[in-house]
């Protein structure tokens, strides 16, 4: 004979297994908060790699000499992302871009748009992970193949990513202040090079050129689109 179970306990058993259940799901979605401080460590780094690499090739080949005056131009499509940002954080608190979409535009173009997007962070990842590799190989580690410059940047990454929110802000909150270190000696060392006469005369060639070159600082600065992700994860908003 097989012994009956109580359904008292059967019932029992089952919610304890769909809360643990929930639970663990909770623990794999939600790796903690963020301050404001490591927030802005995350996105200055996500920002300047694209700056240093490959935005002022572009911007000198259109804007010449003029080229300084092409972030300021471009710097506008980055204060709207900002705003943007920070709007739909105020509107939907606690929402990701992807899922305020769904609240604005509707279920399935909203979806549409977050798949687009989401379409979209890969490619923009790769090129970012390949500029990255090329740097390296090309300046510090020209016998080392590409594919394992890029495959370490990629695994160190993952583990990141998957530790959590809060270990990327940490992380971030170190390496980016040697690097603000390191430019800073950097910059004080070029001091003396500086030459203000390089900057005339003003718009040489009209400002066609310089709106030109300014579309590549404004896809540069339109990445703060990002903060729309990060947001729902600051803890110290009203700082």
């Amino acid at each position: 004979m097989v012994a009956s179970i109580p359904k008292e306990q059967t019932t029992l058993e089952q919610s304890t297994f769909r809360a643990n259940k929930g639970a663990g799901l909770h623990m794999l979605t939600d790796k903690g908060k963020i301050s404001v401080t490591q927030l802005a460590f995350m996105v200055f780094p996500a920002i300047l790699a694209t700056a240093i690499l490959s935005v002022p090739g572009i911007t000198m080949h259109y804007a010449g000499h003029d080229m300084w005056m092409t972030p300021i131009i471009g710097s506008i499509v980055g204060l709207a992302a900002i705003g943007i940002s920070v709007g739909l954080d105020r509107l939907y608190p606690g929402k990701t871009l992807i899922q305020s979409s769904v609240l604005i535009i509707g279920r399935i173009p909203g979806k549409l748009f977050g798949l687009i997007y989401i379409a979209f962070l890969p490619h923009l990842t790769g090129l970012i992970i390949r500029e990255y590799g090329e740097f390296i190989v090309n300046n510090a580690l020209p016998r080392t193949p590409l594919f394992v410059v890029m495959g370490t940047m990629v695994v160190v990454c993952a583990i990141n990513v998957r530790l959590g929110i809060e270990v990327v802000g940490r992380t971030s909150q170190v390496f980016v202040t040697l690097l603000i270190v390191l430019l800073a000696l950097i910059f004080i060392l070029l001091i003396g090079e500086l030459n203000p006469a390089e900057l005339f005369p003003f718009m040489e060639k009209g400002p066609i050129p310089i709106i030109t070159g300014a579309a590549a600082p404004a896809a540069w600065f339109s990445e703060y689109i990002v903060l729309a992700f990060l947001l729902p994860y600051v803890n110290e908003k009203n700082e």
